[in-house]
């Protein structure tokens, strides 16, 4: 074996040898055709708002509250990179599926099969990290929604999830201080904000809707990682209903072609993924603006709390 063959056979991860990301000469798709430029434009304004962190309004209530401030315009950002990321893996997809559709009639049969063992699994892999990407994008919301509450005095976390307040403070690598984005997450920190003086019932609500657009992208990855699913179209696998199988008089299952089949079934959990991602995407996208527009109008009336109850406390002193 050659150092170039050696090469090649360390650098796959299946005995099908073909790249992941395909590699066409077509042009990269924009996002604006790929319809996907407003929602690129949601994530850049979500990184721009990071520029209004202001670290030291809320230093009356307690110094160490403006470290969620911190926190939660970092998370403002990692949670825009995360669609802008997603947003690049449309493109792969686009690419992918050109190549899906476009087969190159100057191979062979055997060269034609390994690409489009290879493209099937781009599509899966590109699908399945914008629908992890989605699921992530909201436990960072949920978090920002979190510290959000957080700025107000009198905010206890007990009763959400299972945090603790003993735990929850800026920087906190306990797991106790951190939520996930569920069905009841909404509703549990309405509980515990009921009785704070700023009125955050429409950033809740903003919440509850995010969770409303991640579900159905959250059903399909539980699907994909707590149920079996086959391998992805193309390769050679098992089918449950194979056209080129038959069963014998004594019940036995014999194949007519010796591991000549492929995994046609795949097609369909393949696409599942793919299109439930790529509408939850474009839904992330269409609710980003609404909620950043909800959460400025809690934050700047939080400051104006801040430094009305600073200017009260400074006459009394003085």
């Amino acid at each position: 074996m050659s150092d170039d063959d050696k090469a090649r056979q360390q650098f796959f991860s299946s005995f099908v040898r073909a790249r992941i990301a395909c590699n066409i000469e077509d042009a990269l798709p924009t996002l604006d055709e790929l319809g996907l430029g407003e929602v690129r434009q949601a994530a850049f304004e979500w990184q721009s708002n990071r520029n209004n962190a202001e670290f030291f309004a809320f230093f009356w209530h307690d110094e160490a509250v403006s470290g969620f401030v911190r926190e939660i315009h970092g998370l403002f950002g990692s949670s825009a990179e995360v669609v802008l990321s997603s947003l690049e893996a449309a493109g792969e997809i686009d690419l992918t599926r050109r190549a899906i559709a476009k087969p190159n009639d100057e191979l062979n049969d055997v060269t034609q099969r390994v690409n489009r063992a290879g493209q099937w699994r781009s599509l899966r892999f590109f699908g399945e990290a914008q629908a992890n990407n989605m699921i992530v994008f909201g436990h960072h919301v949920a978090n920002l929604v979190l510290r959000t509450l957080a700025l107000q005095p009198g905010f206890k976390v007990d009763g959400i999830q299972d945090l603790k307040d003993e735990v929850f403070h800026p920087e906190s690598n306990d797991r106790r201080a951190w939520c996930s984005l569920n069905a009841q997450t909404a509703g549990e920190m309405r509980h515990a904000a009921s009785n704070l003086q700023v009125d955050c019932g429409p950033l809740l609500d903003s919440l509850g809707n995010l969770w409303s657009v991640l579900a159905p992208v959250w059903r399909v990855r539980a699907i994909q990682y707590h149920r079996w699913r086959g391998e992805s179209p193309g390769v050679t696998g098992i089918n449950f209903r194979n056209p080129i199988q038959e069963t014998a008089e004594n019940g036995i299952i014999v194949r007519t072609l010796h591991l000549a089949n492929e995994y046609v079934e795949g097609v369909n959990i393949v696409e599942d993924v793919v299109s439930s991602a790529n509408a939850t995407l474009r839904g992330v996208g269409a609710w980003m603006p609404k909620f950043l527009e909800v959460w400025v109008a809690v934050f700047e009336e939080c400051k104006r709390r801040d430094a009305s109850v600073a200017k009260a406390a400074w006459r009394t002193n003085h």
